[in-house]
């Protein structure tokens, strides 16, 4: 049976719902690598699974008690979405939680552990739609797992 897939995403306590094609979660492995002077000679060890990291744009709109987004949570009006998403980002150095498309949080590798994002890009833009009347706002955000369940720090 498929999971259940969501328009939103539940970041720091707050629903957001998210511009259709645009979710992506980008995982790739950690490794060391050396190269000598010669002969090619790849050495590589695998340190696990390593960190994922979220791309999607938001629309932040006041949406209809009718619409699937204020169904799935995004029930707060659109200068509040803006306004929590902003002091969001602005938390320095701070795990928050994050629920995916498919409401899971991120995991770490190989176990049942969930662990938090940093909040590492944040652009705005007003598409041309948006109008006086009907403010609507589409910001792409970044977050990356923070692996500290692992002992792993960024650079």
């Amino acid at each position: 049976m498929p999971a259940n897939i969501y328009s939103v995403i539940k970041l720091d306590g707050h629903y957001y719902a998210i511009q259709t094609n645009t979710y992506t979660r980008y995982w790739e492995r950690y490794f060391n690598s050396e190269v000598y002077a010669g002969a090619v000679r790849l050495n590589w060890v695998d340190r696990g699974a390593g960190l994922a990291t979220y791309s999607m744009t938001l629309v932040l709109n006041t949406w209809n008690p009718n619409s699937v987004p204020y169904k799935q949570g995004v029930t707060e009006d659109m200068a509040t979405q803006k306004a929590n998403l902003e002091a969001t980002f602005m938390k320095i150095n701070t795990q928050l939680e994050f629920i995916d498309p498919f409401g899971n949080p991120p995991y770490i590798p190989g176990t049942t552990t969930s662990d938090g994002v940093y909040f590492s890009g944040f652009t705005e833009t007003i598409p041309p739609y948006s109008v006086p009347n009907k403010v609507i706002s589409l910001v792409k955000i970044e977050l990356r797992q923070t692996g500290k369940g692992r002992g792993i720090t960024l650079p």
